[in-house]
């Protein structure tokens, strides 16, 4: 491009000069809000656990309630066991000690 020495010492740029500039300028700032936007939208927050819905919620309810009704059967019968078990040792005692 031509360079006026006359335009120069008035510091005036030419038409081109000029809306390149304002091009450039606004491009730079359209990508840093872009960069921007796109950080500001990753960074919530992951630890957050979304809201749960009906159907969620009434299945876990009924999950925790089928495994407590399993449960409870496996747990009586380890007590019944233990309470065998302590009572064998215990005849094993008396019938060694005589």
């Amino acid at each position: 491009m031509y360079n006026d020495p006359l335009s120069e010492a008035k510091g005036e740029k030419g038409f081109l000069e000029g809306s390149v500039m304002k091009v450039m300028s606004i491009s730079l700032v359209m990508v840093l809000i872009i960069c921007g936007a796109s950080f500001w939208s990753c960074s919530k927050d992951k630890r957050e656990k979304p809201e749960k819905g009906a159907i969620e919620k009434i299945t876990e309810k009924t999950g925790k309630e089928i495994a407590d009704k399993l449960q409870k059967p496996i747990k009586n019968a380890r007590a019944v066991k233990n309470k065998q078990e302590e009572r064998a040792k215990e005849i094993e005692k008396t019938l060694n000690g005589q």
